[in-house]
């Protein structure tokens, strides 16, 4: 039995499938477009990444106010404690600084004084 020939609307559905056409890869302005595209995403991605990440900038930002916010706080309480320091000592070492907190808050008095009192 003799081959048919294709007639020339099978050779032109034939040739626009695309198994039958080979593959060509981008060439020029249009590989470049592609490339900067996926360039350009990534870094997007990446910068995102080092702003919103739990360890990116705004987290980096956040504990350092505060750090900032702790170092205050320790100085204060470093003040009040050298103040503590030093009325521990007055207490230890000096009794004129007792006589005068035992009267002052105290109301206390020794045996030989009179006290007035003035009632208005």
């Amino acid at each position: 039995m003799p081959r048919r020939q294709p007639s020339s609307e099978s050779r032109e559905s034939a040739s626009t499938a695309p198994s039958d056409r080979p593959l060509r890869l981008l060439s020029g302005p249009a590989w470049l477009t592609v490339l900067l595209v996926c360039a350009g995403s990534f870094l997007l991605m990446m910068l995102a990444l080092a702003i919103a990440n739990d360890r990116g900038f705004l987290a980096m930002w956040r504990m350092q106010s505060e750090v900032v916010q702790l170092v205050h706080d320790v100085r204060k309480i470093e003040a009040v404690n050298d103040e503590l320091l030093l009325n521990i000592e007055r207490l230890r070492h000096d009794k004129g600084y007792i006589e005068k907190l035992a009267r002052e808050e105290l109301g206390l008095v020794r045996p030989e004084e009179l006290v007035f009192e003035y009632v208005q």
